[in-house]
């Protein structure tokens, strides 16, 4: 998962497993980006929540992905804005 914060704010970026499970994958900074690697063994729905200083959170529309599929999340500046695609 390639992640570009494009946002003036902190995030932190949380899968949402199936079942309930939350796992972070990182905290990127203003405009910082980062690569995560991410175990996914079947096709499902992605789905993210992105956390911003001061309690914001914002659940990204999910994706539906499979094994070896490389995601882009672009945060936007309006976090309401951010996207997720498949490369």
């Amino acid at each position: 998962v390639f992640v570009r914060n494009q946002n003036q704010s902190e995030i932190r970026l949380v899968l949402l497993r199936r079942g309930g499970d939350r796992e972070t994958l990182g905290v990127l900074g203003p405009r910082q980006a980062d690569v995560y690697a991410v175990s996914w063994p079947r096709e499902e729905v992605l789905t993210l929540d992105l956390e911003l200083l001061g309690g914001f959170r914002y659940r990204v529309p999910p994706l539906r992905v499979s094994p070896g599929d490389q995601v882009d999340v672009i945060v936007a500046p309006d976090v309401r804005r951010t996207t997720l695609f498949r490369r």
